[in-house]
């Protein structure tokens, strides 16, 4: 038996999920994958995912608006790793009033996910009332949205109202830093991403994590971040 999974977008990362489905390193529910992909030559249509029973999707905004009709009417749980997509009320409604669940992500770090919560508490703390704080982020040159999705989390974590330079060169996989001095001391918080299989691996964990969820009586169909999974999973554990 096989896991039937559809991979949409095939670019940098999208590639990845691929190459480490097919390394046979990952199983997803204990069955291989049977793996179809969806590009700009293969594009997504209804016929052609049928039978898929859940979608990981790696493409840039605008192509999402153009797919997301498609993966809503075919009830699929979907792991979005699409930044320079606005998920507002609207398409949460829409997820929801279908039953089925999205996992949306601008990053797929376990890492930044464990930040999130030192972030919260940092940002509240009332040494940070006379500091300058600056947050950094670079990406390559062809990441079209900016700031990136991930400096803006850390801003809304920090829950501070801060300026974020964001740069583009070569192909700098993701690099994020956090700079917070007083007159007295410097903290400093980085994150850099070694490979692009880290969002790789991390959107298969995803999916295992809502695979394992979406049976469960108190996970309702909406759209959740990968955060609230990982902190669900937790519970569970």
């Amino acid at each position: 038996m096989s896991f039937p999974l559809a991979i949409i977008g095939t670019g940098k990362t999208g590639s990845r999920v691929l190459s480490l489905l097919e390394s046979g390193e990952y199983e997803i529910k204990g069955l291989k994958p049977s793996l179809r992909s969806f590009n700009d030559s293969n594009p997504l249509t209804m016929e052609a995912l049928s039978g898929c029973e859940a979608a990981i999707v790696f493409v840039p905004g605008q192509s999402l608006v153009k797919i997301a009709p498609i993966l809503l009417e075919a009830k699929l749980p979907v792991v979005c790793g699409t930044t320079g997509f606005e998920y507002d009320d609207h398409f949460i409604s829409k997820v929801a009033a279908r039953g089925t669940h999205w996992v949306v992500a601008s990053n797929f770090s376990p890492l930044i996910c464990a930040l999130r919560g030192a972030l919260e508490l940092l940002g509240k703390h009332p040494s940070l009332l006379d500091t300058q704080i600056s947050l950094q982020e670079t990406h390559h040159t062809g990441k079209k949205d900016a700031p990136s999705g991930t400096a803006l989390s850390w801003k809304d974590w920090l829950g501070q109202d801060i300026q974020i330079q964001s740069f583009r060169e070569g192909d700098v996989i993701g690099e994020h830093t956090l700079t917070i001095s007083t007159k007295f001391e410097n903290l400093t918080i980085q994150h850099s991403a070694k490979s692009r299989d880290l969002f790789a691996s991390g959107a298969i964990r995803a999916l295992e994590h809502l695979l394992r969820l979406k049976n469960e009586s108190d996970f309702c169909g909406g759209v959740y971040t990968f955060a609230e999974l990982e902190e669900k999973i937790l519970c569970l554990n």
